[in-house]
C-alpha cells in the first residue's frame, strides 16, 4: 500500500499542475501503475477517477512536450504506454472507455505523429504498437473505422504533400504498421489516396474493411485505379531520398504491394502492360533521382523482389541484360545499367536467381542474370560507379572459400591496370576496399584448394571395380579442375604483388600510389595473421604461395615514399615499414621465405632483416635533403624515419653506435635540436637556411606519443627516472627556446607583409621562407608540448614521479603567452588545442580577430564542464556582449570589448565539447546577437545616440553580431548553414522545434524584419540615402531574419505579421532583398497552394515594376522546388499553369516596358518549358508554338536597340535561352536564325544547351555550332550550302577574332565540326585537305600540358566534332593516313591532367569505335574509361598503321622523352595573336642522354616547389606503352636515319650509365629515386630493347650492333647489383634479356 500511497500523492501533486511531469516521477510511475489504477475490487470513486484523468492529461502533455531530454522524452513515452496497456486490460468499465476513448487515442496519436524528431525511435515505435493494438481491440467497431480512416487520411495526406503538420516517417511507419497488422489494405489506401475514385463510392455495412470486399469482388481493376496506385507509390518514393524516411519506405511498399496481390485478381498487375504496378514508379524515381541507387539496393528492392517469382522475372525483363553482356552498354544509361548491376547482387545475396533462371530456361530463353557475364563487361565502363558495382558483383560471395574462375581472374588482371589510378576519392576507397574482400577470398580458396589437395592423397574405401573406374575418372577429372583453379589463384596472387610493388614506381602519380600501399598493407597484414595463426595448412599455404615481397624490390621503394610530398601516402609507406620490423623480430618468417629470397639474383641475396644500419645510412640521406631544401614533406620524413629507428631499436646502456640504443636515440634528437634553437635565436637568417628544426620536432612527437614511452626507455628504475626527468626538461626549455626565436615574427600585427631583415638577401631567403620556418617551428614545438602532456605513456604512472606542477605551469604560461602575442591565425588555432590541453589537466593585450582569446576561453571552459565557472563565464560574456558601445571624446580611443565578447560566445557555440552545457543559454545570445545588429554608439554624458553609421566600431558591432547569429543558426539547424531553393533535407520540409524549443525567436525573427528605423522617419538624411540605408544597415537585420525563415519556416504566432513584412521586402526597392524575400517566401509555400500561389503572383494588379520582378522572383523559386522529371500530380499542376502563362505573356512581355521584368518572366517560362520537356510533357508543345511568332517579332525588334545597354542584354539572354528550348521542340529554323544573327548580345552558357541536347543526341549534331557564342555572329547556316562552302565562308583569322582568347576558344571548338563536314563530303579536296593540315596544327599546339585548360577543353570538344562529322559509320574508326595526327591529339587528351578533359577524349574513342568496330564486325556501343581508351586507341594504330613511318617517327619521340616538333604557337593560340602555321615537320632530334640526365638531376632546393603542369601522366607507364607499340610496328615502317640515331643515343646512354656507376653508390632517396632521372633510365633500357628487336634488320652489321647493346645491359646489370641500383630497373633489365632467345650450343 506504501506504493499506491505514494502513486496517489503525484496524482494529487501533478493533477492540476501545467507543468512537465519529472523525468524521476515517470519513472517511479511506470512502475507503479498498477497500484495507480483502481482494481476490480476497488469502489471506484469520482475524485481517483479525476485524478486518473488528470494524469492521463498530464503524461500527454508531457509526452508532447518539445523541451524534454532523449532520455526524459523516452520516459514519457513508456509511461503512456504502460497506462493505455493497463487501461485497455482493466476490468473496471471507467477505465477501459478512458484507454479506448477516442479522444484519448487521437491526442495519443497527435503526440506520435510530432515525437519522430526529439525522441529516440523505440520508445516512437511502442507508442505506435499501443495505439494498433486498441485499435484491434477496440469493443466499438464504428469508433475503430471512424479512428483508423481519419488516421489513414493524416498518414496519406501527408506521404502527398496536403498536411505539413504531419511527419513523413511517422506517417508511412502508420500506414506499414495497420497492414501488417491487418487493420486496413492496400486498397483502402489508394482510395483514401483518391476519394474520387468511382469504386469509393461503394459502400457497405462495414465501412472500409467491407469496401476492399466488394471492390475485389467487383472485379475493379481499371486503368485510372493502376494510375492512382502508381502515383500514390511515387508520392511515397520521393521520400526515400531522405535518411531517415528510406528504412519506413523500405518496409511500406513490399508490405503494401503484397496487400494489394491478395485484394486485386492477376496479382496487382495492369491490364494494359501485365507487369507489377511497383516497377515503373521504381524506374520513374530513380531517372529523377539516380543518386539513390545505394539507398534502393539497400532498402527497398530486396522486398520487391521477395514479393514473387513473376515479379522479378517482369522487373529483369525491363532492364538491359543482354545488350550489356553483348558490348552494347553505351546504349544505355547509366542509372539502368545499375539496376541490372543492383538486381543482379541482390538476386545473388538473397537467392533469388536460381529461380529466375529456372524459369527462363524453360521458357527458352537465356539466362538473365548471368552475373559473371554482366559484372565482366562493365569493368572497363566510363562510369567509375559502373566500374566499382561490377567489380563488386564478382567478389561478393556468400561463400568466402568460393574459387573464382579462370575467366574472371584473366579479366581482372587485364583491367586492374585502370582501378588503380582511379582519381574520385569514394571510388578508391570503395575499390580498396572491395581488394581487400578479394585478397581475403583469394586465400581462403587457395588454403581450401589445398586442403582439399591433402584430402585427395589419403586412400579411399575400395569399391566395385566398374564403380571404382567411374569414381576414380571423376575423381580424376575433379582433381585435375581443382588443380588448374588453384594454379590459376597462386599465378594471379604472384602476378598481383609484383603489379603493387611495381605501382609504387617514383612516376607513378598519386592515385597509383595510394591505392598500392594501401592494398599492400592489407596484403602483408592478412599473411601475418595467417603466419600468426594455429593453422595445420599455413606452412603449406606459404610454400605453395611463393610469393613474399621481395626486401630488396619493395624497402627501396617503402623508403623513397617515406618523403613523398602527401601525408597519406607517407603515412602508409611508414606503416608498412612496421610491417616488415614485426615480420623481422616478432614473428620469424618460414624458411621457404628465406629460401625464395636468397634464390632470386634480382635480390642479391641480400638479408631479410631489417637493420638499424641500413635505416641510419637512410636517415642520413633524408637529413642531408631536408636541410638542402626544408620542406615540410622531407621534415616529416626524417621525423618518422628516426621514429622507426627508435621502435626498432632496444635500451642499451653502452651501444656500439647511438642509432642502436632508444635512449641514446632521443638524446641525439633533443641534443641536435638544442643546437638548431639556439642558432636560431642567435641568427633566424642562419637557420632558415643551414639548420632547419623541423624534422628533429617531428621525431620527438612521433617517439614521445608511443604509448608505451616511459616503459620503452628501459634501464633501471632509477636510471630511467633520471634519463627521463633530463629529457622532460630539456624539451620544455627547447619549446620555450622555439618561441623565443620565432615570436618577432609572428607577433608582428601583418606578418605576411612583414620584411623580416635586409641582411637575408645574401642567404637567398625571403619573406615568405623565413615565415613559412617560423609558423612550422612554432607548430611542431606546439604539438610537441601537446604530446607531452596528453600521452600517459610518456610520463610515469605514479603522480609524484611524473609531470609536476611547475611543469604543466611553464607549458600552460608558454601556451598562455602564445595566443595573446600572436597575429598569425594559423599560429594561434594550433596553439590553442594545447592550451586546452593544459587547462583540462589543470582543472583543479587584444590584437584582430580577437587573436587567442576565444582559444583561451574555450580551453577554459572544456576544462569546467558542469561547473560554476562555467556558467559565470558564459554570463560574464553574455554581459560583455549586451552592453552599449560607449562613444569616447576622441572616438579615436573606442574601447570595443563587445567584440572580442561575441568572438568568444561563437566560438563557444560552435565547439562540439560544449554543445549539451550550452543548450540552456541558446536563447539569451540570440538576443544579444539581433541587440548586436541594430547597436548604436551611445553618450555616457547626455545619452543621445551618436548616428555614426559607417564607422569602424558599428561595423565592427555589426559583424560580429552577423557572424554570431549565424553561428547560432548553424547550430539550430543541425550544423548546417546553407539553405536550399528546392526542397529540405529534412523528412519534413520545416522543423517547428527551433521555434518551440526557443520561443523568443519568432519574436526577434520580427523584430528584425521591422521596415525603418523609425527615429529616421522624417529626416532629410534618409530621403537622400534611402537606397544606401537600406543596402548597408536595413539588409544586415533583413537577411538573418529572411534566413531563419528559410530554415524552420514562418512562426505560427507571427505568421500574418511576418508575412506581410516578408511581401514588403519582395517588392522593395534594393535588388538583393527582393531576391532573398522572394526565396524565403517560395519555401513556405506549401505544395497543394501551388496553382493558386502561381496565380496570384501572376496578378495584374502589382503597385510597381520592382513590386512584379519581387514576384516574378518568387513564382520561379517556387517553381524550381520541383526538378525535372516531373511526375503524377506535380506534373499535371505544372501543365495547369500553362495557359496562365499564355494569358499574361503579352502584359508581361510584349507591353512591358520595363527589360528586368521582361527578362524575368522570360526566364520562368525557359524553366517551366524546359521542365516539361524533360517530362516528356505533351503539353509543352502547343505551349511554345503559342509564343513562336511573338518570339521572332522581338527578334526582329532587337535590330533598333543598344547592344551595350545592360538591361536590353539582361533581355536579350532571356530571350536566347527561351527561344533555345522552343527552337528545340518546335524544330524552329527561324528561331535559330535569329538566334545567330544576335550573338554578341546573347549570353547562353553551356548548361542551357546541355539540359536539353542531353535529351536528343541528334538533336545536339544538328546545333553543334551553338556551343560556340560568338561565332554565330559570323558562321553561315544556309542549308544550301555545301559543307566546304559553309568552312570557307568563316574568316577563321579574323581580327574581331582574335582581340578575345574566349573567341579564339570556341572558333577552335567548332572548327573541328566544319572540317570534319567537309572532309566526310570531299576527303581528296586539295583546300580540304589544306584545311585538315592547319587545324591537325591547331590542335597539336592546343593539346599540350602547358596549355590553358579553357583552350585544352576547345581542342578536345573541336576533335569530338570533327570525328563525328567525318566518321562514316559503316567503316567505323577510319585508319585515313591524313588522320593520324588526329588521333595522336586525342590519344593525349587521354592523358591530360584535368578528369573532364579525358573524360570527353574517352567519349570521342568511345563513339569511334561503337558500330562496326576496326576488330569486328558486329555492332556495338561503347562506353569507355580514360585508360581503357588510351589502350584500345593504341591497339588501333597497330592495327591500322603498321606500317607508317609517320608513327613510327612519332613512337621514338614519345619513347625517348624528345619535344615537340612545333612550339611557340600556344600563346598565340591562347591570348589571340596572328601566327603562320608551317605544317613542315622538322626532322627529330635527338638530345644526348648526359643532357637530359644533367637536367633531371638538378635539383630543387627550395621550400615552395613549382608544381608539374601534368599529375595525372606517368611517364614511365607511357614510355612501355610507345615502347609496346614499336615493337609491333612492320619493319618497313623504321625511317633508317632515325634508327641509326636511335642506336647512337641509346649506346651512349648505356655507357654514361656505366660510367656514373663505376665511382658511386646508388641506394634510396639517391638521384635514381627522382622521378626524371629514374624515367630516363626506363627510356634508355626501354630504347636498347627496341634496338635488340629490329637489331637483324637495321643494316649487315645488325648482329654486331644486338651483341654490344646486350653486353652493355649486361654489365648495367651486373655493375647495378654491386651498386645499389634500383631494383625496378634491375628487374626491367632482367625481364629484358630473359626474353633473348637462348643460343643453342653444338656439341
Amino acid at each position: 500500500m506504501k506504493s499506491n500511497n505514494n502513486a496517489l500523492e503525484v496524482l494529487d501533486v501533478t493533477k492540476d499542475s501545467a507543468q512537465e511531469l519529472p523525468e524521476d516521477v515517470l519513472r517511479q510511475l511506470s512502475k507503479d501503475l498498477t497500484f495507480l489504477l483502481p482494481s476490480t475490487g476497488d469502489i471506484v470513486e469520482r475524485s481517483a477517477l479525476l485524478r486518473v484523468r488528470g494524469f492521463l492529461g498530464a503524461l500527454l502533455r508531457t509526452a508532447g512536450s518539445s523541451n524534454l531530454s532523449l532520455t526524459h522524452g523516452a520516459a514519457a513515452l513508456n509511461a503512456l504506454c504502460g497506462f493505455l496497456d493497463q487501461c485497455q486490460t482493466s476490468s473496471v468499465g471507467h477505465i477501459n472507455a478512458l484507454g479506448f476513448s477516442a479522444e484519448t487515442w487521437t491526442e495519443a496519436f497527435d503526440v506520435y505523429l510530432n515525437s519522430s524528431e526529439k525522441n529516440k525511435a523505440k520508445p516512437v515505435r511502442r507508442l505506435l504498437l499501443t495505439l494498433t493494438n486498441l485499435l484491434l481491440k477496440h469493443p466499438v467497431e464504428d469508433t475503430k473505422l471512424l479512428l483508423t480512416k481519419d488516421a489513414t487520411s493524416i498518414a496519406v495526406r501527408a506521404i502527398c504533400k496536403q498536411h505539413d503538420l504531419a511527419s513523413i516517417k511517422p506517417a508511412i511507419q502508420t500506414l506499414e504498421c495497420f497492414v501488417s497488422r491487418g487493420l486496413i489494405r492496400a486498397t483502402d489506401i489508394f482510395l483514401s489516396y483518391n476519394p474520387n475514385d468511382s469504386a469509393a463510392q461503394i459502400k457497405g455495412q462495414d465501412g472500409i474493411t467491407i469496401l476492399s470486399e466488394q471492390v475485389k469482388s467487383s472485379g475493379f481493376v481499371q486503368a485510372q485505379s493502376s494510375e492512382s496506385v502508381e502515383n500514390f507509390t511515387l508520392s511515397v518514393l520521393e521520400w526515400v531520398r531522405y535518411p531517415d524516411c528510406a528504412p519506413a519506405v523500405g518496409r511500406f511498399l513490399p508490405i503494401f504491394f503484397a496487400s494489394l496481390a491478395a485484394d486485386w485478381s492477376r496479382a496487382a498487375k495492369s491490364l494494359n502492360e501485365g507487369q507489377p504496378l511497383w516497377i515503373s514508379p521504381v524506374k520513374l524515381a530513380l531517372e529523377r533521382h539516380p543518386d539513390l541507387l545505394e539507398v534502393v539496393e539497400n532498402h527497398l528492392l530486396p522486398g520487391l523482389l521477395r514479393l514473387s517469382l513473376a515479379d522479378r522475372e517482369a522487373f529483369s525483363n525491363t532492364l538491359p541484360f543482354n545488350d550489356i553482356t553483348q558490348a552494347r552498354s553505351g546504349m544505355h544509361s547509366v542509372a539502368d545499367i545499375q539496376l541490372c548491376l543492383l538486381t543482379a547482387r541482390i538476386s545473388l545475396d538473397l537467392g533469388l536467381d536460381k529461380g529466375l533462371d529456372e524459369n527462363s530456361a524453360r521458357k527458352g530463353q537465356a539466362v538473365l542474370l548471368d552475373s559473371e557475364s554482366l559484372g565482366i563487361s562493365l569493368l572497363s565502363h566510363a562510369s567509375s560507379s559502373v566500374r566499382v558495382s561490377a567489380l563488386s558483383l564478382l567478389i561478393s560471395s556468400s561463400i568466402s572459400t568460393k574459387p573464382f574462375t579462370g575467366r574472371c581472374l584473366d579479366r581482372l588482371r587485364s583491367c586492374m591496370r585502370y582501378f588503380h589510378v582511379e582519381v574520385n576519392v569514394k571510388t578508391r576507397n570503395e575499390f580498396i576496399a572491395l581488394m581487400t574482400k578479394m585478397l581475403a577470398r583469394i586465400r581462403g580458396a587457395i588454403v581450401s584448394l589445398l586442403r582439399s589437395r591433402q584430402h585427395q592423397e589419403t586412400p579411399s574405401i575400395r569399391q566395385a571395380p566398374n564403380e571404382a573406374s567411374t569414381a576414380a575418372e571423376n575423381d580424376r577429372l575433379e582433381q585435375n579442375s581443382r588443380e588448374e583453379s588453384l594454379e590459376q589463384h597462386l599465378e594471379f596472387r604472384r602476378w598481383y604483388m609484383i603489379f603493387l610493388v611495381q605501382e609504387l614506381r617514383p612516376t607513378a602519380n598519386y592515385q597509383s600510389h595510394i591505392t598500392a600501399l594501401k592494398i599492400l598493407h592489407t596484403l602483408l597484414q592478412g599473411d601475418i595473421a595467417m603466419q600468426a595463426s594455429h593453422l595445420k595448412s599455413k606452412m603449406v599455404y606459404f610454400t605453395a604461395l611463393n610469393d613474399f615481397p621481395p626486401r630488396g624490390l619493395l624497402l627501396r621503394l617503402i623508403f623513397d615514399l617515406i618523403s613523398n610530398p602527401f601525408d597519406d601516402v607517407r603515412q602508409c609507406a611508414t606503416s608498412i615499414l612496421d610491417i616488415f620490423f614485426s615480420l623481422n623480430s616478432g614473428l620469424p618468417s618460414p624458411d621457404s621465405y628465406v629460401e625464395h629470397i636468397e634464390s632470386q639474383d634480382l635480390h642479391r641475396k641480400r638479408l631479410c632483416l631489417l637493420n638499424n644500419g641500413e635505416v641510419h645510412q637512410v636517415l642520413l640521406k633524408a637529413e642531408l635533403r631536408s636541410q638542402r631544401t626544408g620542406r615540410a614533406d622531407h621534415a616529416d620524413g626524417v621525423g618518422r624515419l628516426y621514429d622507426f629507428l627508435y621502435g626498432s631499436s632496444r635500451a642499451l646502456a653502452n651501444p656500439k653506435a647511438w642509432y642502436h640504443s632508444n635512449i641514446t636515440v632521443v638524446e641525439h634528437l633533443v641534443s641536435s635540436l638544442e643546437k638548431e634553437t639556439k642558432m636560431a635565436k642567435d641568427d633566424l637568417m642562419l637557420a632558415v637556411s643551414n639548420a632547419p628544426l623541423h624534422g628533429h620536432l617531428i621525431a620527438l612527437r612521433y617517439i614521445i606519443s608511443r604509448f608505451d614511452f616511459f616503459d620503452s626507455l628501459g634501464l633501471s628504475t632509477q636510471a630511467r627516472m633520471q634519463t627521463w626527468k633530463d629529457f622532460n626538461e630539456r624539451l620544455i626549455d627547447n619549446c620555450w627556446g622555439v618561441w623565443e626565436a620565432v615570436k618577432d615574427v609572428l607577433c608582428f600585427e601583418a606578418p605576411e607583409g612583414h620584411e623580416i631583415n635586409e641582411e637575408g638577401d645574401d642567404l637567398d631567403i625571403g619573406t615568405k621562407d623565413t615565415l613559412s620556418f617560423c609558423w612550422r617551428a612554432l607548430k611542431e614545438s606546439s604539438s610537441l608540448l601537446h604530446v607531452m602532456i596528453t600521452n600517459s605513456g610518456y610520463s610515469p604512472s605514479s603522480s609524484n614521479e611524473g609531470l609536476q606542477y611547475r611543469n604543466y605551469k611553464s607549458c600552460s604560461m608558454l601556451a598562455f603567452e602564445q595566443l595573446a602575442e600572436l597575429r598569425h591565425r594559423g599560429a594561434f588555432s594550433t596553439v590553442s588545442h594545447t592550451f586546452a590541453a593544459c587547462c583540462i589537466l589543470n582543472s583543479s593585450a587584444l590584437t584582430r580577430r580577437s587573436a587567442g582569446i576565444p582559444a583561451i576561453i574555450t580551453g577554459i571552459l572544456t576544462a569546467s564542464l558542469g561547473s560554476d565557472l562555467f556558467e559565470d563565464i558564459v554570463l560574464d560574456l553574455q554581459a560583455i556582449a549586451d552592453a552599449p558601445i560607449e562613444h569616447d571624446e576622441g572616438f579615436e580611443n573606442l574601447r570595443l570589448p563587445q567584440v572580442h565578447a561575441m568572438n568568444c560566445l561563437k566560438d563557444i557555440f560552435t565547439d562540439a565539447r560544449l554543445g549539451p552545457s550550452t543548450e540552456k543559454y541558446l536563447a539569451d545570445t540570440l538576443e544579444i546577437a539581433v541587440f548586436c545588429l541594430e547597436s548604436d554608439v551611445y553618450d555616457p554624458v547626455d545619452s543621445r545616440v551618436v548616428k555614426v553609421r559607417l564607422t569602424k566600431c558599428r561595423w565592427a558591432s555589426r559583424n560580429c553580431g552577423l557572424m554570431l547569429f549565424k553561428a547560432l543558426l548553424s547550430r539550430l539547424n543541425g550544423g548546417t548553414d546553407t539553405s536550399s531553393t528546392r526542397a529540405s533535407s529534412s523528412h519534413r520540409r520545416f522543423s517547428r522545434l527551433p521555434y518551440e524549443k526557443y520561443p523568443n525567436l519568432a519574436e526577434l525573427v520580427l523584430k528584425l524584419l521591422r521596415n525603418t528605423d523609425p527615429s529616421l522617419k522624417d529626416t532629410q538624411e534618409q530621403k537622400m540615402d534611402e537606397s544606401k540605408i537600406l543596402s548597408m544597415i536595413q539588409a544586415q537585420r533583413v537577411f538573418p531574419a529572411l534566413e531563419v525563415i528559410e530554415r524552420f519556416g514562418l512562426p505560427p504566432q507571427h505568421r500574418a505579421a511576418i508575412n506581410r513584412i516578408a511581401l514588403y521586402h519582395m517588392e522593395g526597392p534594393v535588388w538583393s532583398l527582393r531576391e532573398k524575400a522572394a526565396k524565403a517566401l517560395s519555401l513556405v509555400t506549401d505544395e497543394r497552394d501551388l496553382i493558386s500561389e502561381a496565380t496570384r503572383l501572376l496578378t495584374d494588379d502589382w503597385p510597381s515594376q520592382n513590386a512584379l520582378h519581387g514576384r516574378l522572383m518568387c513564382l520561379r523559386f517556387l517553381l524550381a522546388r520541383n526538378v525535372a522529371p516531373l511526375f503524377g500530380e506535380t506534373l499535371s499542376m505544372y501543365e495547369e499553369l500553362l495557359p496562365a502563362f499564355t494569358r499574361f505573356f503579352d502584359a508581361m512581355v510584349i507591353s512591358n516596358s520595363c527589360p528586368f521584368t521582361a527578362a524575368a518572366y522570360l526566364d520562368i517560362m525557359g524553366d517551366i518549358a524546359k521542365a516539361l520537356l524533360g517530362s516528356r510533357s505533351h503539353s509543352v508543345g502547343a505551349f511554345i508554338c503559342k509564343h513562336h511568332d511573338h518570339l521572332i517579332s522581338m527578334w526582329s525588334a532587337q535590330s533598333g536597340r543598344s547592344a551595350s545597354d545592360p538591361a536590353m542584354t539582361l533581355q536579350t539572354s532571356a530571350l536566347a535561352r527561351y527561344s533555345l528550348v522552343s527552337s528545340y521542340i518546335g524544330r524552329s529554323s527561324q528561331l535559330q536564325e535569329e538566334l545567330g544573327k544576335y550573338a554578341a548580345q546573347v549570353n547562353l552558357s553551356m548548361s542551357d544547351l546541355h539540359s536539353i541536347t542531353a535529351l536528343d543526341s541528334d538533336w545536339t549534331q544538328m546545333f553543334w555550332p551553338q556551343l560556340c557564342i560568338p561565332l554565330r555572329k559570323w558562321l553561315s547556316r544556309d542549308p544550301k550550302l555545301s559543307a566546304l562552302d559553309r568552312m570557307e565562308s568563316f574568316d577563321w583569322d579574323s581580327p574581331q577574332l582574335s582581340k578575345n582568347p574566349q573567341h579564339v576558344n570556341d572558333a577552335l571548338s567548332v572548327r573541328g565540326k566544319y572540317v570534319g563536314a567537309a572532309y566526310a563530303e570531299s576527303p581528296e579536296d586539295p583546300i580540304v585537305q589544306s584545311h585538315l593540315a592547319v587545324w591537325k596544327c591547331v590542335i597539336n599546339l592546343a593539346i599540350p600540358e602547358h596549355s590553358e585548360l579553357s583552350t585544352r577543353s576547345a581542342a578536345v570538344f573541336s576533335l569530338r566534332g570533327f570525328f563525328d562529322a567525318s566518321r562514316r559509320h559503316e567503316e567505323g574508326a577510319m585508319p585515313d593516313p591524313q588522320l593520324l595526327g588526329a588521333y595522336l591529339a586525342l590519344y593525349d587528351t587521354l592523358v591530360d591532367d584535368d578528369e573532364d578533359v579525358r573524360d570527353q577524349g574517352a567519349l570521342v574513342v568511345s563513339s569511334l569505335f561503337s558500330g562496326p568496330t576496326p576488330f569486328e564486325t558486329s555492332n556495338s556501343s561503347l562506353s569507355l574509361s580514360p585508360p581503357v581508351a588510351q589502350q584500345m586507341l593504341l591497339v588501333f594504330l597497330v592495327e591500322r598503321y603498321r606500317t607508317s613511318t609517320d608513327l613510327w617517327v612519332e613512337a621514338i619521340r614519345r619513347l625517348t622523352g624528345g619535344r615537340a616538333p612545333m612550339s611557340g604557337a600556344p600563346a598565340a593560340i591562347q591570348h589571340g595573336d596572328e601566327y603562320k602555321t608551317n605544317t613542315e615537320v622538322a626532322p627529330l632530334q635527338l638530345r644526348p642522354v648526359v643532357e637530359m640526365s644533367m637536367e633531371a638531376c638538378t635539383m630543387q632546393n627550395v621550400v615552395f616547389v613549382e608544381e608539374k603542369h601534368n599529375l595525372y601522366i606517368d611517364t614511365v607507364k607511357e614510355a612501355e606503352d610507345w615502347a609496346d607499340l614499336l615493337s609491333q610496328l612492320d619493319v618497313t615502317a623504321r625511317d633508317a636515319t632515325l634508327i641509326s640515331a636511335l642506336e647512337v643515343w641509346t649506346l651512349e646512354g648505356l655507357a654514361y650509365f656505366l660510367e656514373i656507376f663505376e665511382n658511386s653508390i646508388d641506394g634510396s632517396l639517391t638521384s635514381t629515386s627522382i622521378p626524371e632521372v629514374f624515367t630516363l633510365f626506363k627510356r634508355v633500357i626501354l630504347a636498347a630493347k627496341i634496338l635488340i628487336h629490329y637489331a637483324p634488320i637495321v643494316s649487315g652489321n645488325g648482329k654486331a650492333k644486338e651483341s654490344t647493346c646486350i653486353a652493355l645491359l649486361e654489365k648495367v646489370l651486373d655493375l647495378g647489383r654491386s651498386r645499389m641500383l634500383h631494383d625496378l630497373l634491375l628487374y626491367r633489365i632482367e625481364g629484358i634479356l630473359e626474353e633473348l632467345p637462348q643460343p643453342i650450343n653444338s656439341e
